[in-house]
This record gives structure tokens, sequence and C-alpha cells, in this order.
């Protein structure tokens, strides 16, 4: 008896879920061309019962798209955004993070100087609110939100409008470019072998002044010393220090007085004089009802604010 092996076909179907083989005899031809001997796809060929084997697999690692988001650096490509409560700063730039903290980075359009500050992010997917009383130092209005009805963003850009219809673009951006954060003053001018200001304890008492064309302070010479800044040349003091330690300046009508206060203990009250004459002072406890230790004063000309600086009775700065 001859006995003729047969080559055997293997196919596979997948029903339901479950896997079923076929083993038949078919000749020893290959009607698809795709199978060589020993049953295996042809490398390259397409398998019609399944991947081709040829192909690369699948990266399982590739990660998933991410959706656009709103909290990221932001630098101003068009358009101008002016603070609402003081039109004298644009906004050239934005960090806003995800934790409802963030920060402006502003331009002054007076002195074309940079500056930033702080700000409350709150974002609910349509509008956007900034909030700048984060900044404790920068309270020039009562009102010092900026709201945003209009917020559109994707993985490049960010547009903005504020009530007013006023629109603002942004590109997004790794980090603030040198030209925009707000950073140390470049030192114009420098002197030396002046009286060495007056110092209680490690602290530097009373502040640098300017007053009637020069620069004043009080030294540790006990005096009020007085720096001509366009000559560079020490002038005469303006008188001893006694209970005067200067701090702020006020101009009105061209007259311009010294805001001064006494370094000694306790004292909450700070007075407005030309070191001649008091002609108005402020108690922190009576005149405003918080009693206050004076260290340090500011005036603002801008909103006619006297700012005071000091700590309370339990030492809270």
């Amino acid at each position: 008896m001859k006995v003729t092996k047969v080559p055997m076909l293997k196919k596979t179907f997948l029903m339901f879920g479950i896997a079923v083989s076929l083993v038949t005899g078919c000749g020893t031809e290959d009607p698809t061309g795709m199978m060589d001997p020993a049953g295996d796809p042809v490398p390259g060929s397409t398998d019609p019962g399944g991947t081709n084997p040829g192909d690369p697999a699948p990266d399982s690692n590739t990660p998933e798209p991410q959706d656009p988001t709103l909290f990221t650096s932001w630098l101003i490509s068009g358009g101008e955004l002016i603070l609402e409560y003081n039109d004298d700063y644009s906004v050239k730039g934005l960090i806003l993070n995800e934790d409802g903290t963030g920060r402006l980075f502003l331009r002054d359009l007076r002195t074309n100087g940079r500056d930033c500050t702080r700000v409350y992010v709150e974002y609910d997917g349509e509008s956007l609110l900034l909030d700048l009383s984060a900044e404790p130092l920068r309270q020039e209005s009562p009102n010092r939100t900026m709201r945003f009805p209009f917020v559109v963003f994707d993985d490049d850009s960010l547009s903005l409008a504020d009530e007013h219809g006023h629109l603002s673009n942004f590109n997004r951006v790794e980090e603030m470019p040198a030209f925009v954060v707000c950073g140390e003053l470049d030192v114009v001018e420098s002197y030396t072998q002046l009286p060495v200001p007056r110092n209680e304890g490690g602290v530097y008492t009373g502040d640098l002044v300017k007053f009637n064309g020069a620069l004043v302070y009080n030294s540790s010479n006990d005096m009020i010393e007085r720096f001509d800044y366009i000559n560079g040349v020490m002038g005469t003091p303006l008188g001893p220090t006694g209970r005067d330690f200067v701090f702020t300046e006020q101009t009105e009508s061209f007259i311009t007085d010294l805001w001064t206060a006494c370094y000694c203990g306790r004292n909450t009250t700070i007075r407005r004089t030309d070191l001649d004459t008091v002609f108005d002072k402020v108690d922190t406890d009576g005149d405003i009802g918080r009693r206050l230790f004076i260290f340090g004063a500011a005036y603002d000309a801008t909103w006619d604010r006297l700012w005071v600086h000091g700590a309370n009775d339990d030492n809270h700065m």
C-alpha cells in the first residue's frame, strides 16, 4: 500500500469569543498562496485570519490625548489688557494656577518699568475672575477685581474679553521671558563714605525720604541728614533727630512736609511736620481704632492715603 502524506491547512475562526480550529485536508496546494510549507504566514503578507506579524505591536505606553488647560503661563500676543482700577498699568503676562493662585506681570505705562503682583484666580468653566487683593501691598482701590466673561483657549493660545468687550490674546509659554519678569533694579549711581543710618538693635530706624530736592534720613549721629543727590554731596543736616524719625513725605500746593514718628517704645502716633510746626497727626489707637506701635509709614499721593506699619499688643505685625 502506498501512503501519501497530505499537508494540512490550519484555519482559525473566532466565534462568539471562542476560538475554534478546523483541520482539513486540502491537497498539497495552498489556495491562498499565503502559507509556507510549515503552515505559517509568509513574512510581509496579510493574514486574513489576524494581524500581520510583520507589523509593529501597538505601543501600550502611548499617552492619551489631554484636554487643553487654562492653568499655565501666558504671554500677551495681541490687544492690550489695562488694569480696570489703575489705567497706568498694562498686563503683559499671566500665570494661572489650579490651586486658585496666580501672578500678573505688569508694565508701568508712565515709566515703562516692570512690576508684578499676586492674584487670586477663579474659573468656573466659562468666566475668569482675577482678584488683586492677594497682594497686600497693592491696595489702591476698593474694587481690585477683573472679570472676563469671555474665555477661549486651546493648547497654544488664550483669548480674554472683559465686560466692556476689550479683547486680549495670549500665547502659552513654558516660562516668562526676562523682559517681562520683574527683578532687581539696576544700580545707576552709588555713594560711599556717608553718615551711617541710625540703627536700633539691628533695625534701621526711619527711612530714606525725598524732601525738597534732597534725600533725608536719620543717622547714627542723631541728626536728620540731607544728601544732595543732584550734585552727589552731603548738605547741612536739617537738625537733630529728637523725636522725629522720618518715614515719608507729603506734598500739597508745592509745599512738602514730613511724616515722622518717635521710635521710643510703644508709640502709636505719627505726625506731619516741617520739623518746626506739627500740622497733623494720627493716633492709631484713637483715630483708626487699631492700636498699632509704629515702625514705618508711606504716603500714597495717587489715592491720598497714609499707610502705617507696626505691631499690635500681641506683637503681630
